[in-house]
């Protein structure tokens, strides 16, 4: 099929690069974190890769993991 449509490369290629530049910066983060909040973006990750949610969140890299952990916190508090 890939002949047919003449494409060299498979478009999924192109959503996984597309998908690791949210990633990426959730990963290299400047600021230090514990261990859970290591844990919990980590868990994140995994979330947004499974459903494929990443492209939904208008905030990026370190201002989102900002939010999620300040909404992890209020959520314990409860």
């Amino acid at each position: 099929m890939k002949k047919d449509l003449k494409m060299h490369t498979d478009p999924w290629d192109h959503y996984l690069v597309h998908d690791s530049k949210a990633f990426l910066p959730l990963i290299c983060t400047q600021n230090s974190l514990k261990i859970e909040e290591q844990i919990l973006v980590a868990e994140f990750i995994m979330h947004a890769i499974k459903n494929e949610s990443i492209s939904e969140y208008k905030m990026k890299g370190e201002e989102l993991v900002k939010e999620l952990l300040a909404f992890a916190k209020t959520q314990g508090k409860s």
